[in-house]
């Protein structure tokens, strides 16, 4: 497959009504597309890993998607991701890509669902786990927040033993995968066995978890990227669902675009 993150669609030269629409038109294609890419290329059989700049480029769409939505009141998509009105834009036509999310509470229920609608893709492609029930929703929270957890005591240990977090995480999984010579002492690592097992449980639940590969320290920044993404969808989930007095799983079907 392709790699899609290779060319980006650019705004228009003229900052107008019309081209603004223009640019949204163009950025809603550009998201269904790698929607599309990503859904597909994780239904396909084989060793079940997703590519990392697949994932990656759909979250830059699905971001640009979000802020699109969100820089402009009374704008939602339409349930085939097409335009309902006509906006300015700001020059560059997209805001900055670290911005933070709002917090659900604060948002109303067409931005909340928009918010949810450009993760739901990737959560579900991405997480090795199924979302239909309410016990397995329970669950893959449960693992992305430990995931989570995880990546900062891998991050902190780098830190503090001055080795990169690529380095460390190669050990935990071979001391994981039974390879007793990988001991914290092997990557100068400050900690002591008990605390050493339980972080390589860690690595090993890190892996069995997400769909990407992960070896060095840029798998690491997009595995965690992507289980961030996760645990914001969980969040704006619980808060949707406790909105209209639905299970969780009442409010999934209604993420797909039609």
């Amino acid at each position: 497959m392709a790699d899609d993150s290779a060319s980006e669609p650019k705004p228009p030269g003229s900052v107008t009504k019309k081209g603004g629409e223009a640019w949204f038109i163009e950025i809603s294609r550009d998201y269904e597309k790698r929607r599309a890419a990503l859904k597909d290329f994780a239904a396909k059989d084989g060793d079940g890993w997703v590519p990392k700049h697949l994932a990656e480029s759909y979250r830059t769409a699905a971001d640009r998607m979000r802020k699109t939505w969100r820089s402009h009141s009374g704008m939602s998509p339409g349930r085939d991701g097409s335009l309902r009105s006509a906006f300015t834009f700001d020059e560059d036509g997209r805001g900055d890509e670290e911005e933070a999310p709002p917090p659900a509470d604060n948002v109303g229920d067409e931005e909340l669902m928009a918010m949810m609608q450009s993760r739901w893709v990737e959560v579900e492609c991405l997480l090795r786990v199924q979302l239909r029930t309410p016990d397995a929703l329970s669950e893959a929270r449960r693992r992305v927040l430990a995931s989570l957890r995880f990546d900062e005591g891998v991050a902190a240990q780098a830190a503090s033993s001055h080795q990169l977090k690529g380095t460390i995480f190669q050990a935990l999984l071979a001391f994981a995968d039974g390879r007793a010579e990988s001991t914290a002492a092997s990557v100068a690592c400050g900690v002591g066995d008990a605390e050493w097992a339980e972080l390589a449980m860690g690595a090993d639940a890190l892996r069995k978890l997400v769909r990407i590969k992960v070896q060095d320290d840029n798998d690491l920044k997009a595995a965690n990227l992507a289980l961030k993404s996760c645990a914001e969808f969980f969040d704006n989930l619980a808060v949707y669902a406790r909105r209209h007095g639905l299970d969780e799983t009442e409010v999934l079907p209604k993420l797909e675009f039609r």
